[in-house]
């Protein structure tokens, strides 16, 4: 894939979310598409408390968000930060003194703030979560304290977004962990009243649920210590319809006490999980949900995407990450893109005569993520560049992708196949998954001893396969590259493939 002239430039954007549990500011730098937050920080304001009953703002609420918002502005300045959004969400919508609040914060920073509509909010996140994964379908939901956005996932924007009034703030004590025991069915009775009514569960594929919001990625946090699964990313953690309703039974039943003593638990989470895991159940069992995905990604993210993907020159935020995690040179981003073409006769002799197929992107993905660790310490590197790539932070990749990229780029560093046994989650890649790793991986170190990173000397040699033989081919003026340890690296090449060498 060529680069857009364009493709490396950076800024600095800043999110200012008025929510009706927490007030927050994220700095991100935005590369071509790719968002990283290099700074976030929150304070729980609670300005939804008891809007549902006095139909205002909570007073104590919002002395404390106009105080941060004042922080925030203060630390904007600092940054020289001008590109920015600020956006008010369900409580300052619902509460009658909402535009009054806006106000004071105009007045008291400058900072012009936007109060979304309901089915804005849900518009905007689930462009969040289709950033978070550009194959998602199905529908999202995003629990926030005071609202319940649904939304088809549409790249089209054309199917149903929705919100409704079942954040926990809004259903008021009935929300509560305390008493949910006695008010079971009262609640259960508000929630499916509105699930009823709602055209995206009648509309939408609602096989594929993604969720959005704390109190549900607590949940999934509690189903991975029960479950004891060695990945710690929420990002595209995925539970069956089944396994769903087992988990949100057994915690809707449990007291605040109980929901404590798990770890990792907040004491404010611990207060909303019951509530939040009544609602995914009968989410779950009003539209016939399989699979559920947790995302990540979600409002603040969809208003970025909103604002710059017509700028980047990427269809997937995968590549964009990739490429602004790893190939930070333009003699890096030269070099990947050299090899990605360099690959394409291993990957297309791998298609035809062993079945295994690779997406391109993905491929390119590991062409950008090639020198990740060049820096780190060699006697460590590829272990240290394997939990680098496996944390990485960029959207778009399932767990299994993940650790696919990590196992190519481990080799790529010189891990021997016993060395991977012994890298944490190894084993959950299946066989088919492992030898194509291990054989982009070696193709890939082979490259990078050729040319020593450097991709116009790359594009003078070609690696292809013909009959019994694998076949390196280099110019005549630059034979010389053929040194003892690109000898080295072909015959382990060969090896995997059970080719012979030739060189020409």
């Amino acid at each position: 894939m060529p680069l857009n002239k364009n493709a490396f430039a950076s800024l600095i954007h800043a999110v200012i979310d008025i929510g009706s549990n927490s007030v927050r500011l994220v700095i991100y730098r935005v590369v071509n598409g790719a968002f990283f937050p290099i700074h976030n920080e929150k304070v729980l304001a609670g300005l939804g408390e008891n809007v549902s009953e006095t139909g205002k703002l909570s007073a104590d609420g919002a002395i404390l968000a106009l105080g941060a918002i004042k922080r925030f502005k203060i630390l904007l300045d600092a940054w020289r930060i001008r590109s920015y959004d600020a956006i008010a969400t369900a409580a300052v919508r619902y509460a009658s003194d909402g535009n009054q609040f806006i106000d004071a914060i105009r007045r008291n920073t400058g900072l012009h703030v936007r109060i979304i509509s309901g089915e804005d909010e849900g518009r905007l996140s689930a462009l969040g979560v289709l950033y978070g994964s550009v194959h998602a379908h199905g529908f999202m939901g995003d629990l926030g304290g005071s609202s319940l956005e649904l939304a088809a996932l549409d790249k089209d924007q054309n199917l149903p977004k929705e919100s409704w009034p079942l954040g926990p703030l809004a259903m008021g004590e009935l929300s509560a962990a305390k008493i949910l025991s006695k008010t079971h069915d009262a609640t259960l009775e508000i929630i499916n009243k509105y699930l009823r009514q709602s055209k995206v569960l009648q509309s939408a594929n609602t096989k594929e649920f993604h969720l959005v919001g704390g109190a549900w990625r607590t949940l999934a946090i509690v189903h991975m210590t029960i479950r004891n699964y060695p990945i710690h990313i929420l990002q595209n953690y995925s539970i069956s319809g089944q396994d769903a309703l087992e988990i949100t039974t057994f915690l809707a039943s449990q007291s605040r006490k109980s929901i404590e003593k798990i770890p990792g638990i907040s004491a404010r989470r611990a207060e909303t999980l019951p509530y939040a895991s009544l609602l995914l159940k009968s989410i779950i069992e009003c539209a016939g949900v399989e699979q559920l995905i947790f995302s990540a990604y979600g409002l603040r993210e969809g208003v970025l995407f909103e604002r710059f993907s017509a700028k980047s020159s990427f269809a997937n935020p995968l590549m964009a990450s990739a490429l602004a995690v790893g190939a930070k040179t333009k003699m890096e981003k030269e070099f990947s893109v050299a090899m990605n073409i360099w690959l394409q006769n291993i990957v297309n002799f791998a298609t035809e005569n062993l079945g295994l197929e690779l997406d391109e992107e993905l491929l390119l993905a590991a062409c950008y993520l090639a020198n990740i660790g060049k820096d780190l310490h060699p006697d460590h590197r590829a272990r240290l560049a394997y939990d680098l790539v496996l944390q990485g932070p960029y959207p778009s990749a399932s767990h299994e992708e993940r650790l696919y990229l990590a196992r190519i780029i481990a080799i790529r560093y010189g891990a021997k196949a016993d060395e991977l046994a012994q890298y944490p989650h190894s084993n959950m890649l299946d066989e088919n998954r492992i030898f194509h790793a291990n054989l982009i991986g070696s193709a890939m170190r082979l490259a990078s001893a050729i040319c020593a990173g450097e991709g116009s000397l790359l594009a003078k040699t070609k690696l292809s396969i013909e009959g019994e033989c694998i076949r390196l081919s280099i110019v005549a003026n630059l034979k010389p590259l053929y040194s003892p340890t690109v000898e080295k690296r072909l015959k382990t090449l060969a090896e995997i493939l059970g080719k012979q060498v030739e060189v020409q």
